[in-house]
């Protein structure tokens, strides 16, 4: 039946709707896309930390939390250090192949969580060292996976943004677990992971010096020791069932012997007693060793 022209409308009428409708539409198209999650990691201390550097975790988690980087920004994590000046209190560091505490010590584990997860997102990396020891039993990642910064700015963890979307970083930290996570977006998702290869450990060895100050018979440690380490890292990524590797490079980490101080033996001249010792002091478990 055709309509009355009372109840035909002309097209000017539907206007309005159509019009209402053209914004949606825009609006849609040009509404940003709500941000993923392109990667996340975890790093656990292995057993527990100086109150210090647990608190030095905490605070350069919460300074690089929240920090949005625009498409190619780059992201120093020194500069963002910057702000935290006055926060920081000491905690245990590596300085020329031993143990030290200096203020900013620990730190390091939130640069290399964030390394990791900027790893598996896809990102590049611009700037990027390892530490000089590796101890397995400290270890919050495995070797060739960690990030050495200082405060002093001799040793950076810089990467850039190439993603074409805004990038979030989100960081938290609670006992001695690191979490960060990156938001974003990308067209292409591809899962990566990061392969280790061992190329070379050399267990650290025992040295001892005589202290004629000790009990004869007794001894003290002077200096842990640590296994020495080169390792070579990959990452891995597969889509559509491929899979592509791309070298990350090698690194090497200093084997130190440990440095014990001994007491004279009571059987023996005080310049032989070092060699007395050098049986029993070998038995003794060293930092890094793999029983």
């Amino acid at each position: 039946m055709i309509p009355s022209a009372s109840a035909r409308r002309p097209w000017t009428a539907f206007a309005p709707t159509a019009l209402a409708l053209a914004v949606a539409l825009g609006a849609l198209a040009t509404a940003p896309l709500p941000a993923a999650v392109l990667a996340a990691f975890t790093c656990v201390r292995p057993k527990p930390w100086p109150e210090g550097s647990l608190r030095n975790v905490s605070v350069a988690a919460s300074l690089i939390d929240g920090i949005a980087l625009a498409p190619g920004e780059v992201f120093s994590f020194n500069d963002a250090m910057r702000a935290g000046d006055g926060r920081f209190v000491r905690g245990t560091s590596f300085l020329d192949g031993r143990e030290v505490s200096s203020v900013g010590g620990g730190i390091c584990q939130v640069s290399s969580g964030l390394y990791n997860a900027a790893l598996l997102a896809g990102l590049e990396v611009l700037e990027r060292a390892n530490h000089s020891l590796y101890d397995p039993s400290e270890a919050y990642v495995a070797p060739g996976r960690d990030a050495m910064v200082t405060r002093s700015g001799h040793s950076d963890f810089r990467f850039r943004n190439s993603t074409a979307a805004p990038l979030t970083i989100v960081a938290r930290a609670e006992g001695g677990a690191l979490t960060v996570e990156l938001l974003g977006f990308q067209k292409t998702r591809r899962q990566r992971w990061i392969v280790t290869r061992v190329l070379a450990h050399r267990r650290a060895g025992v040295r001892e010096r005589l202290d004629p100050s000790l009990a004869p018979g007794a001894c003290r440690l002077l200096r842990p020791g640590f296994d020495g380490w080169v390792v070579a890292c990959s990452l891995c990524s597969g889509a559509d069932g491929t899979t592509r590797c791309a070298s990350l490079g090698t690194d090497r980490y200093r084997r130190v012997d440990a440095l014990w101080a001994v007491g004279p033996d009571p059987g023996l001249p005080a310049v032989a007693a070092p060699t007395a010792h050098s049986a029993r002091m070998a038995a003794v478990p060293q930092a890094g060793a793999r029983p």
